[in-house]
């Protein structure tokens, strides 16, 4: 009876740990997707302000 309970706990064991393993993973590629997200966002804002900074010089310059 002990042999059969100590194999189930170890098998529910391993689910939690399958199941902890897949969550951890889902939570580094979101968090991947957000730091590329926000690269990009922020490299789209630091470009457009760029341009706009030396938009302004070539219609002061006119």
């Amino acid at each position: 009876m002990n042999k059969r309970i100590r194999k189930k706990k170890q098998k529910q064991q391993e689910q939690i740990e399958q199941a902890i393993t897949g969550l951890l993973e889902v939570v580094e590629e979101a968090q991947r997707k957000y730091w590329q997200l926000w690269v990009e966002e922020s490299t789209k804002q630091f470009v457009t302000a760029v341009m706009r900074h030396y938009e302004q010089r070539e219609e002061y310059s006119v």
